[in-house]
């Protein structure tokens, strides 16, 4: 799984696994700053985008306020993925809430930057996101290292 945000500025992946072995993919893409065709929320950006071989299959609880899917693909593999969008100083996993951060810092000034973060794992599981995101600690943070900020 590798989310599509064409545009983007920068892209990070890892894969961290903890004691137990169990492993989460983390992947951030940054953009210095958003405009038409560069933007962090349009159409068939993001985990999923158009005839892609990832599908979703169900929408899940959220996780520390990110949304969170099941998605599958051929094999069969099955993934969920948890997601959270940082702009200006609002983390956030609402696109409506992207876009209105988008235009305040348009219209009024402030950081222009922009960020996704998904965290993933293979399988039905989702209490390694969990006790990553413990580990990592806030992602706003994280957000703003990946795009210099801090």
């Amino acid at each position: 799984m590798d989310p599509y945000y064409p545009g983007a500025d920068h892209y990070l992946f890892g894969r961290y696994a903890d004691a137990s072995g169990a492993t989460v993919d983390m992947s951030i893409a940054v953009f210095g700053s958003q405009h038409e065709g560069k933007e962090l929320i349009a159409f068939g950006t993001g985990v999923l985008r158009q005839e892609d071989r990832w599908v979703r299959v169900a929408d899940l609880p959220a996780i520390a306020g990110g949304s969170v899917m099941r998605i599958t693909a051929p094999g069969p593999v099955e993934r969920i993925v948890a997601t959270w969008y940082r702009v200006g100083d609002a983390t956030t996993n609402d696109e409506t809430l992207v876009k209105i951060e988008t235009m305040k810092a348009r219209l009024f000034g402030g950081p222009q930057r922009a960020v996704a973060i998904h965290l993933s794992v293979e399988g039905a599981d989702p209490r390694p996101i969990v006790r990553f995101l413990g580990a990592l600690g806030p992602l706003g943070r994280v957000a703003d290292h990946a795009a210099g900020m801090r």
